[in-house]
Parts: structure tokens; sequence; C-alpha cells
């Protein structure tokens, strides 16, 4: 990952961990850390990192020669919470967990992987606790007097929770955010000492959100450090972005801090995005990163986790003029490494960590829409070429609507699973543009998001001594959930998946003490109780008369803060205040399930008995369920190819005639290509097909760009599910 930089005369500064996995976990010997030796599980390279010290050599040391040699500062970066070794067992140990953590499990989140908390690992370490603070102090401290380098980075983002209470979803107090500012403190002087003796400065990098609401809440005072001059350079995390550049690097320029925006490459990768065509691994999707940021204040870009010179070259050679005439993609998500509503404290956190991915779907149904951003560096010009696609997993066709800024899009065509928009360019501003997705009315069945079939189907939550044996699936297609003590359920979450509006749908019924259901949409969160002979909701004042011992179907319908309530087809309760799925007031009752379902979209069916009592609850036909129309939606990108001026078509062209036949799609002919140099081509063809043929796809490109069109017995459509143009992978194959 470092011999080739120099080549690529790109980086002006290089921030450098040697594992650190399992925290002070090096592959150098350093006083005071844990020397990693041992071979990775993987069989194609090993870790050599013991002979080379058995033989006197010190590869960190021929990294910062390196860097000496290149004109490039060197950094030691230390991923700050670390947790690659969460998989760490006593029957499949990880060489990651280090000795330290073994002989300090007292200070992770959790002594063992049964003891992680709500959003969180349990190999995490707890920043609460003095003694590994100063550890950490030290293991700087021993970096300074060891190596020559220019500076220290603090990865906060691998990974950012640094308090054990934080991870089961409260807010840092008061006390720890002095307390990271106080180690900010001790960090900031031990480099300002060491400079001194060299005569020159030392800096301070962080990585970390650019959100400082959510900095704050994890136990980053970050404005603080600002303020008293603790920190030379932020990075924006590599995990997700929140807000815009232009915002956090104003506030970096505020205290005179240097702040680089991520163009690193990006996740999900095109290979993990189901076959989507919409990739953000390309060339188009690094110049628009790199347009937004340098045009939105940025000092630079950071370029994190790219393995290749190839991928190097394409992701760092821009300029401000370069990247004007440079084809741009944009996403309302650029990259997902982690997913932000995992750090969520309340429904607007919900809301405003919002992404748009494979695994973070949005569902929206006709009446709703969805808001995105995309933030711009410049905007278009009048004449460059704005081309929208959304990616749709599910819906109907045509049925939305999309604007920015109040100006409508222009549906251009919808073909299979994805869309098209002509944006006008009035439309886009500088900046943050919001994007506006409405679903039109539909007529037809309600939409099936999912049905449960077997017992399986389901997560198997207990906190009593039934376990396993609580739940039980009947042969009349009902599952059965009994309990004598404590919490037992039926859970089936969503993970990430948002929808506008969702109908959890079942019947069911209880003996003795009653039955709950949990029910959520991710930034809202509602109990309704089966009790013996009524039904209530907690924390409103629905209660009504119900024999709970005969089979009832309910059908909850939530729509942000909106709920909806039907009893056997009757409509019997609405209100526009359901709690926020992370107070106590929605779990009350249900601790538990809240801490660890809370901020999903969730169901949940089952039994909360006293001590010495017996329930049963009993429950089939669950499914869930969207309005019919609903569309399902996993990317949204919009390209823009800048103006550039073509020239002429000269008036003599040479015809090539290339004789075509496919005796399998009954389809042949003749295709004529015009050329006219090297920069434009003129083609045209002639092309015959039987009655009834299957559909055939022609396309053509001149190596840049790519044109391509459905042609059938039927007639010919342009083939708009496909990138504008064709964008080489890093090893240019």
């Amino acid at each position: 990952r470092t011999s080739w930089l120099a080549n690529n005369g790109v980086p002006t500064a290089l921030m450098y961990c040697p594992i650190s996995a399992g925290q002070g976990n090096f592959t150098i010997p350093l006083e005071g850390a844990d020397f990693l030796t041992a071979d990775p599980l993987n069989t194609f390279c090993r870790n050599i990192a013991g002979e080379l010290q058995e033989h006197g050599h010190d590869f960190f040391a021929w990294i910062l020669e390196y860097c000496r040699q290149n004109n490039i500062e060197l950094f030691f970066s230390f991923r700050f919470n670390d947790t690659h070794d969460v998989k760490h067992r006593p029957d499949k140990p990880s060489i990651l967990f280090s000795p330290w953590k073994e002989k300090h499990r007292h200070l992770l989140f959790g002594r063992d992987h049964t003891q992680s908390p709500r959003n969180g690992w349990w190999s995490s370490i707890d920043y609460s606790h003095p003694e590994f603070r100063q550890r950490q102090l030290a293991l700087v401290k021993a970096v300074l007097e060891k190596y020559d380098v220019d500076g220290i980075d603090l990865d906060f983002s691998s990974y950012l929770r640094i308090f054990r209470n934080t991870a089961e979803g409260e807010t840092a107090t008061d006390q720890q955010l002095n307390d990271m500012t106080v180690l900010m403190q001790e960090i900031r002087a031990a480099l300002d000492q060491k400079g001194r003796e060299r005569g020159r400065g030392l800096l301070l990098s962080v990585v970390l959100p650019d959100s400082m609401k959510l900095c704050r809440k994890l136990g980053y005072d970050v404005e603080r450090w600002f303020q008293e001059g603790l920190v030379d350079i932020v990075q924006q995390c590599d995990g997700f972005r929140i807000g815009t550049v232009a915002e956090i690097a104003a506030l970096a320029h505020r205290y005179d801090v240097k702040y680089y925006a991520f163009n690193g490459s990006p996740w999900p990768y095109a290979s993990k995005e189901n076959g989507s065509l919409l990739i953000r691994r390309c060339r188009a999707a690094y110049a628009a990163r790199a347009h937004t940021a340098l045009c939105g204040g940025a000092d630079g870009v950071y370029q994190y986790n790219i393995t290749n010179a190839g991928e190097m070259r394409i992701a760092s050679r821009w300029s401000k003029k370069t990247l004007e005439n440079e084809p741009r993609r944009y996403f309302a998500t650029d990259y997902a490494w982690e997913i932000p509503r995992g750090y969520a404290f309340s429904p607007e956190d919900y809301h405003d960590y919002r992404q748009l991915t494979e695994w973070c779907t949005c569902t929206i149904a006709p009446g709703t829409q969805q808001q995105y951003f995309i933030e711009l560096g410049e905007k278009p010009q009048n004449g460059d070429r704005i081309i929208a696609y959304i990616d749709r997993l599910a819906g109907p066709s045509g049925n939305l609507t999309l604007s920015s800024n109040g100006v409508k899009w222009h549906s251009e065509a919808h073909l299979d699973r994805y869309e098209s928009y002509i944006v006008p360019a009035e439309a886009l501003r500088t900046g943050r543009n919001t994007i506006t997705i409405e679903a039109g009315e539909w007529e037809g069945d309600a939409c099936l998001v999912w049905e449960a079939e077997k017992l399986s189907d389901f997560e198997l939550t207990f906190f009593g001594a039934e376990g396993q044996d609580a739940f039980t699936g009947e042969d009349d297609g009902s599952y059965i959930v009994t309990g004598t003590s404590k919490l037992n359920g039926l859970v089936k979450r969503f993970g990430m998946e948002e929808f506008t509006r969702i109908s959890f749908v079942f019947q069911g019924r209880a003996e003795g003490d009653g039955a709950w259901t949990r029910f959520a949409n991710g930034g809202y969160a509602q109990v309704l109780e089966l009790l013996p002979g009524k039904v209530r909701l907690p924390g409103t004042s629905f209660h009504m008369p119900l024999d709970t011992s005969i089979y009832h179907t309910f059908n909850l319908t939530m729509e942000g803060a909106r709920l909806t309530l039907e009893i056997d087809g009757k409509k019997v309760w609405r209100q526009n205040d359901t709690a926020s799925g992370y107070t106590a007031a929605a779990n009350a009752d249900l601790d538990a399930a809240g801490r660890l379902y809370g901020g999903t979209t969730s169901l949940m069916l089952g039994t909360q008995a006293g001590s010495s009592s017996f329930t049963r609850s009993q429950w089939r036909s669950v499914r869930v369920e969207s309005a019919p129309g609903s569309v399902k939606l996993a990317n949204l990108m919009l390209e823009i190819d800048p103006m550039i001026a073509q020239p002429p078509v000269p008036d003599e062209c040479a015809a090539i005639s290339l004789p075509m036949s496919d005796a399998d799609s009954a389809l042949d002919g003749r295709v004529k290509i015009l050329p006219s140099g090297a920069d434009k081509c003129v083609y045209g063809a002639e092309i015959r097909m039987l009655p009834g043929n299957r559909r055939n796809i022609w396309v053509v490109s001149n190596g840049m760009k790519v044109a391509a069109w459905y042609i059938s017995s039927d007639g010919f459509k342009s083939l708009l599910n496909s990138p504008s143009r064709i964008d080489l992978n890093p090893e240019n194959k």
C-alpha cells in the first residue's frame, strides 16, 4: 500500500497504522504495546514482523525513511478502539485479541461475546477507566521517543464508541467529555514537548464524523478541542457522512484547523451492490467527491483503504480546473462503511442519519415522501447534461415524482429496476440540494413486506428460565409463547430498512396475565397489551374492553409518529404523537426489548409474566405490509456531464460495413461505422428481426461513452438502466 505512492506523485502526508486491532497490538515492537507476530488466518500472506526483529530490522523505520526521501509527512495513526477482534471466542481465538485485553477484560465493554451492548461490541475498551487513558498517553509518548514522525493521528472512527453507556443509547456525561479533553490536552503537551526538543512543530490529527452534535453525544467535545488549539487537522470519518463539506470546513477554519474530506475507497463496492449498475467505485464518483471537497472549502482529501496504484491514480489526480470538465457521479449516500443510525439517540437523529443503499433501503408509500440531500461543489452550467437514476427493488414503475429545491425533474424512462430523470440545471445549486421523492396514489392490494410461515422465521428472545422451550409452532399455523417470569418474545426486525408507512397485521389471543406486542418503525415505538378482558396502549389514554381469550385481528399502521389501530377491521384509535423508540417511556415495561431492538423497524410478540404466574399467548397470520403502489428504493444517483465543445463531423467519412447474424435470436443486419477522428463517431444500423423474437440489446461505444437500446419485434427503447459511459476499474480492464 506504500511503495507505489511516490510514483503517483499524490500524497503530501501518510497516516500509517501498524495493525492495532485490539488496541496497542502492533506489528512493531513498542514499549507498553503488544507485539503481534502471529500469522493471519488467510493463507495468501504471512506476518514477518518477528523475523524482521530477529534480523535487526524495523519496517516502520523503513516507512519513515521512504517518506523522507519522497517529501511525504508521516503520522503514526492509532485506531482508537479497533474491534476487528470481536469474533474472539475461547474455542475460536482471534490473533487480534491482544494479551493486554486478555488481562484487562474488566476495562472492556463486556468480558466476552455474550455481553455486547446494544450498539457496540464487547471487545471495545471503555475510556471511562483512567487506567486505560493513561496507557493510551503512554503509547503516544513511546512512539514519539522511538520515531521521528511528523505527527500523531487519532483515528476515532475505528470505532466511534468509546464509552459503554453511549453504546447502550445514553449520551456521554460531562465528566466523560472532560476526561477525553484532558487526554487530548496531555497528548498535545507531549507533542509540543517533543517538538521543542526537535526544533519543529509536531501535528495532531483526528478522524471524526462531520456532526459536532453526534461527536458530543459520543464523548468528543471537538469544538472545545478546536478552541483550545489541541488539534491541527480534522479528517472526515470513513464510515459515513451526515453534513456537508462546506459546513464542517467553515467550522474548522474558524479555529485555524485544516479540514480534509473523505475520498477514499467507498463502500459498498460494486460487487456488494446486488448487481446494481449505479456503482460508487468508479472514476466519475471519485471526481464528484473531489469536486465537492475542493469547491466546498476542504484543504484536501483523505484517501482511505485504497490498496492499488490504479485506483489511487483515478482517485487523486484532480484539480478544480480538471474537475470542471470531468463527468461527475453523485449519490444520496456517497459511501457507507458504517450505518450511522446505529449512533442515533432520537427520532430526529434517525431521520438526519438517513442512508440509501442496498441494505439501507427505503419503501415510499403513496401519498408520502422522502428527502435526501446531495452536495454539489458548484451548480451546473447551462448545457450540462444532467441525468438522475434510481434503483427500484420493488413496486410499480413510473409512480414516483422527483424534485430538488422545489423544481420538478422530468421522467425520461423506466425499465426493469431502474428509472431515469432529466434534471433541469435550475433545479440544482451550489452546496446542499434537498431532493424530494414522492409516490403517487395507486389502486390494488397491499404490498406484502414479510409473512411468517414457520417458527424459524422469527428470532426467539427470552430472558426467563424457559429458553427455547417457551416457543412452539402449531399445526394450525399459529405460534405459542409461554412464560412464568420475565420476558419471552417472537421477534422480526428489518434492520435498517425504512418505511414511510408500514402496517403490522396479526391475530392474537392470551391466557393468564396477558400478552404484548411491541412494534416500531425505527424512529418511534409503541407497545400494545392484551390483558384479561381488555387491550391498552401504555403511555396513552387508549384502553377498551375486549375478550382477549379469543382471536382478534389487529392492524397497527405507523407513519412517522402517527399511529392508527384497527381491531377486527374497525378503526379504534389514532394518535399523532407516538413516543420515541429511544426513550424509557416507549420501553417502560420492556426495557430489555428496547435495548435490543430500539432504532430499528421491528415487531415483537410475546409474554411478560410475574414471578409466580403463568402466561400463554398465541399468534397467527402474522405479516407486515406496505400500502398498494409502494416503491422500495436502494439507490439515487445524479450524473453531471459537463458541456464540452465537440469537433465538427467531416463531410467525407469512410463507411465500414460489418455483417452480423445470430441464428438463435433470429437477428441479422449490417452496422455502419462512420469514423470522424478520435473524438467522435457516427453509428448506423440496419437490423431485421423475426416476429415474436426475444428482446435484443444494441450497444455502441467510442471507448469513453456508451449508448444502448432494447430491440424487439415490437420496436425499440432506449436502455437507460446503464451508466452513460464505461468506467474502467482500477486495473483498467
